[in-house]
């Protein structure tokens, strides 16, 4: 699995706010949106008190925080290209060849 580089902020500017998506970060990209207006305000604050509340319980990733990401179409990680685990089950490691030695 490799990192997908998104992005996605809410900027808190007095009583607005900005916010975007960048998928992935580093240009070019796929998705770029930007709005601005009060309801970015108000966004941060109900999501400033949804993380802190979190971080109280110790939950790391809800369900339903996965799931809202998933319809926006935002991914954590995505499959690397032509990378199998290997004979001992770690990806992106591969079995090493002993000279001489023919494979099977």
């Amino acid at each position: 699995m490799k990192a997908t580089w998104s992005a996605v902020c809410l900027a808190d500017m007095g009583d607005t706010g900005i916010a975007f998506v960048a998928l992935p970060r580093i240009p070019p990209r796929n998705v770029n949106w930007f709005s601005e207006g009060k309801w970015v305000h108000l966004a941060k604050i109900a999501f400033e008190k949804y993380f802190i509340r979190k971080l109280k319980k110790g939950t790391s990733e809800p369900f339903h925080e996965k799931q809202v990401m998933k319809m926006l179409g935002i991914a954590k990680l995505r499959r690397q290209g032509g990378c199998r685990p290997a004979a001992g089950g770690k990806v992106g490691v591969r079995p090493t060849r002993t000279p001489g030695v023919a494979e099977p």
